[in-house]
């Protein structure tokens, strides 16, 4: 955001246009490198359902145990 805000203030200014450029790249990099970073969502939805599994899992060894 800081790279964002420091391009849109140097782009009026001819002078400075590629400071401006250069923090428009920046940032641009910046938002890829972040989203390489994040979960894809079927990364995120196959995680809960092995979390889901685990606990199915986990709930049913309980009554199972409870119940002799």
């Amino acid at each position: 955001m800081k790279k964002i805000a420091s391009g849109r203030s140097h782009k009026s200014d001819k002078s400075k246009w590629i400071g401006a450029i250069k923090d428009f790249k920046d940032a641009i990099d910046s938002s890829f490198e972040i989203i390489d970073m994040s979960s894809s969502k079927t990364q995120v939805r196959s995680q809960l359902f092995f979390i889901f599994c685990g606990v199915v899992t986990v709930i049913s060894l309980i009554f199972t145990f409870i119940s002799y």
